[in-house]
């Protein structure tokens, strides 16, 4: 035969000493008791534990149980009692916070109650556990007496942490900026007044090589209370352009003693010094194999920062990723530029005479010799597709709407070199087909010449073409 319990928690009430608690999260625990004689017994103690449950110094708290005799015979009347503890193991240097009765339990009755408790004046902030004992008097004899309690967390006092952290996501070496940020007790006790500080760091983990920044008063908060506030700070002068953190740290002094003392930082990530960009770049659609071209680029110092002079540089490639591989096209000088602002201009160049036509890119690179140091060296280039050699398409084309089998038509065609190279001598030819698309079963009616065509260059004609005397297959 088993006995078992089940219980709760729930936080309520106020404390002086600077702490406060309020009815938070409900815990439940799962308590058992193991009467002699039955020849059923259950080892273990399964647990239906939640957690997160907060309260403070001095306040009141609601333990909930209920105690059940699971087994087949009665047991006599007995009482569950409620402990603080450290740990989850019960031992003498547990503080006693209350107890309840419960009835003598024929076999499956329960009793349920609810128990309010104090939670010790003097108890410092943490982590506790509110222990439960079943049969904690030992009225009720067990073959097994040593499994009797069981725990559920409760967090004592306040929990200061930033909730919010705001920054300019790009600034100066030098540069003065605001900083704003809201700081939370989002424990159940009150927080003393605090300081909430700012460091400037290279990762987002506060240590002692980051540099402080400045910090502001936080005034005392209540539980659930916050305070909001910026902070004007000023970057090192002497930080190499980069991507930096900004930490605030919740009670930076370490003033007030809370439940949990590792959640009091936040950072955000802030661009210092300049960043380079070709923010706009312009292309011929076409050209021809050893011409040249105009290209028109707009370089820009996205960044925070001042840069010195740099160059921008063209490529051509077979796709949009600068690499070895790709040729050199030219280049411009490109001033040193503030934050913020850009420089345009337009450079021609010249296509390679020996490359076979196709679609190309051309790739225009910032600060294209690296003398610049940047907040980003990955976002230097942009591409812009072109197509090279000749392109030669049938720009228009008419024919009879109908005609008999065997009929001879005439067909009228422009062809049209719509690319940037010259187009040989060529010849387009006319097919009967099923549909609308040109495959190996259509028939062949005939064709035209069609001379060299400069680039842009068309040609138009009529030409005879006869119909087959019988429908062609799949006609």
């Amino acid at each position: 035969m088993g006995c078992w319990a089940t219980g709760s928690l729930g936080a309520g009430g106020t404390a002086g000493d600077g702490q406060s608690g309020n009815a938070t999260d409900e815990t439940r625990t799962l308590l058992h008791l193991w009467p002699t004689g039955q020849p059923e017994v259950w080892e273990g103690i399964p647990s239906e534990l939640g957690g997160g449950a907060t309260g403070a110094a001095g306040a009141s708290i609601t333990v909930t149980d209920t105690t059940k005799n699971q087994g087949g015979g009665s047991v006599g009347a007995s009482v569950t009692r409620f402990y603080l503890s450290t740990d989850i193991v019960w031992d003498a240097a547990d503080v006693p916070l209350g107890s309840r009765a419960v009835p003598a339990l024929a076999a499956g009755a329960s009793s349920s109650g609810s128990t309010v408790v104090t939670i010790p004046a003097g108890t410092g902030a943490g982590t506790y556990f509110v222990l439960a004992r079943a049969d904690a008097d030992r009225a009720v004899s067990e073959t097994n007496e040593i499994n009797n309690t069981t725990s559920a967390q409760v967090m004592l006092g306040p929990d200061l942490v930033v909730a919010t952290l705001s920054a300019p996501t790009s600034a100066g070496a030098g540069a003065t900026i605001t900083v704003t940020d809201t700081t939370k007790n989002q424990g159940a006790g009150t927080a003393g007044a605090s300081t909430t500080r700012i460091y400037f760091s290279s990762n987002p983990i506060l240590d002692a090589g980051d540099v402080l920044l400045g910090g502001r008063a936080v005034p005392a908060l209540g539980s659930g209370a916050s305070s909001s506030g910026t902070t004007a700070v000023t970057l090192p002068a002497g930080s190499a352009p980069g991507i930096y953190y900004l930490i605030a740290q919740a009670d930076a002094d370490q003033v007030v003693g809370e439940t949990i003392e590792t959640n009091n930082t936040t950072a955000v990530t802030v661009q210092v010094g300049g960043d380079l960009v070709v923010s706009a770049l312009t292309v011929p659609a076409t050209a021809g194999t050893g011409t040249t071209i105009t290209v028109t680029d707009t370089t820009l110092n996205q960044g925070a920062g001042g840069v010195g002079a740099s160059t921008t540089r063209f490529y051509l490639s077979s796709d949009t990723i600068l690499d070895a591989g790709d040729v050199p096209l030219g280049g411009r000088a490109v001033p040193a530029l503030a934050a913020g602002l850009s420089s345009t201009g337009s450079t021609p160049v010249t296509i390679p005479a020996g490359i076979p036509g196709g679609t190309y890119y051309v790739i225009a690179r910032a600060d294209a010799d690296n003398v610049v140091v940047e907040t980003i060296e990955t976002n230097n280039t942009t591409a812009r597709a072109i197509q090279i050699g000749a392109d030669l398409v049938v720009s228009a084309f008419s024919a009879p709407a109908t005609a008999a089998a065997g009929a001879t038509i005439t067909v009228t065609d422009t062809t049209k070199n719509q690319g940037g190279s010259t187009a040989d001598a060529s010849t387009t030819a006319f097919y009967l087909s099923a549909n609308t698309v040109l495959d190996a079963a259509d028939v062949f009616l005939g064709g035209r010449a069609v001379p060299v065509l400069a680039a842009g260059a068309i040609s138009t004609a009529s030409t005879a073409v006869t119909l087959p005397a019988g429908p062609p297959p799949g006609i």
